[in-house]
């Protein structure tokens, strides 16, 4: 959800108001990362069952450390 915000603002600023002075490209790429980067966390959180942005393992919840995946 917080994607496609993004994506609405960027494109408002750009086009309403004529916000940016960065070349189209480098917009569109600046938007690929996005993308990537958007997709990789998904995957993160759909591989690992205990996501979370802290690094805790806690054996007796039957965590263990993720050898596959996107690690």
């Amino acid at each position: 959800m917080a994607f496609i915000a993004v994506l609405a603002i960027a494109g408002w600023g750009l086009g309403r108001l004529h916000g940016s002075t960065l070349a189209g490209w480098l917009i569109v790429l600046g938007f690929g990362f996005l993308a990537f980067s958007t997709f990789v966390l998904n995957w993160a959180m759909v591989v690992n069952p205990h996501f979370e942005p802290t690094v805790r393992i806690q054996v007796d919840r039957g965590h263990t450390v993720v050898t596959a995946g996107p690690y």
